[in-house]
């Protein structure tokens, strides 16, 4: 787990078949300070609502959206919400349909 003024939640790592990613659940009140991540995230609002930006771009957001920022891409984001990210350090995802 793992806490700091405005954020706190918990964070699932694996090692083995997936160990370029992981995965946090966090609740968020206020800002979360700019960062570049080092890896791929998708940011899923699970409840609440907030704004996100990114590379200079921003976005409101409420339960259900989903946020994905670049690896490397300036972000940060701010609100009263409950977020599931997911990190990944692909260079490139493949999407599989119909599985």
């Amino acid at each position: 787990s793992f806490e700091s003024m405005n954020i706190k939640g918990f964070s699932y790592n694996s090692f083995g078949d997936f160990q370029d990613m992981s995965a946090a659940l966090m609740e968020v009140a206020g800002w979360h300070g700019m960062i570049k991540a080092r890896s791929a995230r998708c940011y899923f609002v699970v409840e609440g609502s907030g704004r996100f930006l990114v590379s200079g771009n921003e976005a409101e957001v409420t339960k259900g959206d989903v946020v994905m920022v670049p690896r490397g891409e300036p972000n940060d984001f701010t609100g009263e919400m409950k977020l599931f990210i997911t990190h990944s350090n692909f260079d490139r995802i493949k999407v599989v349909q119909n599985i």
